[in-house]
């Protein structure tokens, strides 16, 4: 378990390892992130910080699945990690209910 706390960006970070899991992952590992509404130098911090977290975690643990969830009001993870796919694209400003269709 890691977890990091600033007036940038919080984070936890957790490793699980279920019982039935598919051979091709060690284990997996789960990101909540919060990245505060703030000006961009604050955000580009934010983001190479959470970048150097989750860049030790995948050396350490290279076949572990990797899930990152989190609020990005202001940045953009695919700026420092960009082989990361973002999944769901709704704009939660405006409380409009963000229904997706997988």
């Amino acid at each position: 378990v890691l977890r990091y706390c600033s007036p940038e960006v919080e984070y936890l970070m957790i490793s699980c390892r279920p019982h039935y899991l598919p051979r091709e992952f060690s284990s997996i590992l789960f990101v909540a992130v919060y990245l505060p509404p703030q000006t961009y130098a604050g955000t580009k911090t934010a983001l190479n910080e959470l970048y150097k977290a989750i860049s030790k975690q995948e050396n350490a643990h290279p076949e572990a699945a990797l899930l990152v969830a989190g609020d990005f009001n202001a940045g953009k993870l695919k700026s420092v990690l960009p082989h990361f796919n973002q999944h769901v694209k709704c704009d939660n400003e405006h409380k409009k209910p963000c229904l997706r269709r997988f």
